[in-house]
């Protein structure tokens, strides 16, 4: 399949393909649901998360704060989805030298002081 006729099926640009294709934009879900249909693949593939095509990432393939993110997320309580991927962050990147983690405390000041 050509860039122009997925460009076509996914009703974006031929260029805005390239742009995927060489990493400088990032398509919207509803675009990367329209790409892996027509181009047969699972979503996770486009992304980069599985190496096999048809595969995708399962429940058993996600860390216990991941699991515990998703489920933040289908129950939509915003706050512990925030805090999760504040802990996820922090795992991943265990050097990082400043830490979001102050958000929170200027955000209950902020709260209780009627703002």
């Amino acid at each position: 399949m050509s860039q122009s006729d997925l460009a076509r099926a996914a009703r974006v640009t031929q260029g805005q393909i390239l742009r995927y294709e060489n990493g400088q934009n990032s398509p919207s879900s509803v675009i990367l649901t329209k790409l892996s249909r027509e181009l047969d693949v699972s979503a996770d593939f486009l992304l980069g998360l599985v190496d096999e095509p048809q595969a995708r990432v399962t429940p058993a393939d996600l860390s216990p704060l991941e699991l515990r993110f998703m489920a933040a997320a289908d129950r939509g309580d915003i706050i512990e989805m925030m805090k999760t991927a504040m802990q996820i962050y922090d795992e991943y990147h265990p050097d990082a030298k400043e830490q979001p983690s102050s958000l929170g405390k200027a955000g209950k000041g902020a709260a209780s002081k009627g703002r």
